[in-house]
């Protein structure tokens, strides 16, 4: 193992190290609020799936010389990040729903379906990239890798459009009344639109090193003794 393999390795650990005690923060709120909602139950089961993630990230990065690990890893990240990816888009049509229709929408009666929706997809690939990198060619894996790689993209930018959606609907109503004459839900309205933007937000920022490294090198682990370029890539990755 050579020095830009260790650095690369280290960094990895302490990073999914730090986002899995996001994760568990954002699970232990939740649990010390005593209260449950359909809202909270889209979030608990995405700090489940980001768990997944967090766990895999680094051994994603550094398992380089056993074939079967290096599927087996790079198959619970792709489950981690797709399924967050759709819970993340799940949230936004949720809050879409009830901006333009001004009414909640009955997340729990629904819940299972929507699980589905976020999970399904997410275990299908998953199971998919780990029977092509263990038995097929390096084409069908590469194919099941662009669908991975562009589906975070597409996550991203649909939750754009929601939010412009949602900041446009916010900024119609507060220009139709002085904020003393709005009613709960518009108020409402305004709080959502200016907490939505953090989630494209995040995914975007996030999502630069790996999007970018990815497109260039692929999505293997990091082999050491590249270009300072490359090498460069893989820390912000």
């Amino acid at each position: 193992m050579n020095e830009q393999q260790l650095i690369i390795i280290y960094l990895s650990y302490i990073i999914s190290s730090i986002s899995l005690v996001c994760t568990l923060l954002n699970l232990w709120l939740i649990r010390i609020m005593k209260k449950w909602n359909g809202y909270l139950a889209i979030i608990t089961t995405m700090c489940y799936c980001q768990i997944v993630y967090d766990l895999s990230f680094s051994l994603h990065i550094s398992a380089a010389d056993d074939n079967f690990l290096i599927a087996l890893w790079n198959s619970l990240q792709f489950f981690g990040g797709i399924s967050v990816s759709i819970w993340t888009n799940i949230l936004a049509f949720v809050i879409l729903r009830v901006v333009v229709n001004m009414k909640s929408t009955d997340i729990l009666k629904n819940f299972y379906w929507l699980a589905a929706i976020a999970l399904l997809p997410a275990v299908l690939i998953a199971i998919l990239l780990l029977v092509l990198q263990l038995v097929g060619t390096e084409s069908q894996s590469y194919a099941i890798e662009e669908l991975y790689y562009w589906s975070r993209l597409v996550s991203i930018f649909i939750n754009f459009v929601i939010h412009a959606v949602v900041s446009y609907k916010s900024y119609i109503t507060k220009s139709a009344k002085t904020w003393t004459r709005r009613t709960p839900q518009e108020i409402a309205i305004q709080i959502l639109s200016q907490r939505m933007i953090y989630y494209p937000l995040m995914q975007a920022l996030s999502r630069l090193g790996a999007s970018w490294y990815e497109a260039l090198y692929g999505f293997g682990p990091y082999p050491g003794n590249t270009s300072n370029y490359q090498f460069g890539l893989a820390c912000l990755y």
